[in-house]
């Protein structure tokens, strides 16, 4: 036997086909027909000169030779993976210049903390900050090297992280207290107080406009700012109401100025993710997902209603009207 007749997609095919028991339920897992995996596996028992499966039983059974390969196997993959990782762990020490792009929101509490960890790290870094929108656009479009935002779709090659999952609040000023508390479908036509929401088409407001239409309400009047920032603000100064989680929230001036109450509606939550489309960048990933966690102090898919009081920004939200 030749080893370099020995190819290591051979000893991954054969390793899901014991694990299985079927070629067929192989394949799929694979994304290979199930012609290719069964003569991945005939070459390789040629190759070795035995047989490493009986073929007549269902589920197929190992023979004595299958399973020391199944064991021998799964250390190489296993070695395999260790060494992939070792590289990429080199190669991320060797990154010399990174591009980022924060949505609104996160730069708000995150890029001090970030650029204070980056830049002794880096010859250049590069952070952008700005509206969801322009920051998914930029990272699609290769811009950025990694992006930390909602909405950033999942595809195979992708390494994306949920870092965090928030509940959304009905916010308005304290004089509008009372109503508030009573939060029904014309609390606030009653009192003629105008919704406020984006200009942009952000997952903020594409939920907060859907929840709206879920309860029947449609504000008589309604005003379109341009970034959270500026809605939460108008929100703090009486001119009107608004629907946003935590984190957007503490972007305003003087919280002690809004009541808030939380939206116990299952389907609506805020997703926030870590991204990358370079597979060198995993372990850097890793360390701002530690930092992240480390600067919020929170478990990631914790349902974040209560975040103001576990941040460290030293802002406080009224108590809670549930």
């Amino acid at each position: 036997m030749n080893l370099q007749d020995l190819q290591p997609s051979a000893f991954l095919t054969f390793i899901k086909v014991a694990e299985r028991g079927s070629f067929t339920a192989a394949s799929k897992e694979l994304g290979v027909s199930q012609s290719a995996v069964s003569q991945t596996v005939e070459k390789l028992e040629e190759k070795l000169g035995r047989p490493l499966l009986e073929r007549g039983s269902r589920p197929l059974v190992l023979t004595g030779a299958g399973r020391e390969v199944l064991r021998c196997a799964r250390r190489f993959v296993e070695e395999a993976r260790l060494m992939q990782n070792s590289l990429n762990l080199q190669e991320n020490r060797e990154v010399k210049s990174l591009r980022i792009g924060l949505s609104e929101v996160v730069n708000g509490f995150f890029s001090d903390k970030l650029e204070q960890f980056l830049i002794p790290k880096l010859q250049s870094l590069e952070v952008q900050t700005g509206l969801i929108p322009q920051i998914l656009e930029d990272f699609e479009n290769g811009l950025l090297d990694i992006a930390i935002a909602p909405d950033i779709s999942d595809r195979p090659a992708r390494i994306r992280h949920l870092i965090l999952k928030e509940s959304y609040f009905v916010v308005c000023n304290n004089r509008f207290c009372k109503e508030l508390r009573n939060f029904e479908k014309d609390a606030f036509r009653g009192v003629e107080l105008p919704f406020i929401s984006y200009r942009s088409n952000s997952a903020d407001r594409r939920k907060a406009q859907s929840f709206l239409r879920r309860i029947g309400l449609n504000s008589t009047v309604s005003y379109e700012l341009e970034n959270t920032r500026s809605v939460i603000r108008a929100v703090e100064n009486g001119l009107g109401w608004t629907i946003l989680p935590p984190l957007n929230i503490l972007l305003g001036d003087d919280t002690s100025l809004l009541s808030v109450r939380k939206i116990d509606d299952p389907g609506l939550k805020k997703r926030l993710f870590i991204a990358t489309d370079r597979p060198m960048l995993k372990p850097m990933v890793e360390e701002l997902e530690a930092l992240f966690f480390e600067t919020f102090d929170f478990l990631c898919g914790y349902d974040n209603s209560e975040v103001f009081r576990t941040l460290k920004t030293g802002m406080k939200l009224p108590e809670l009207i549930s």
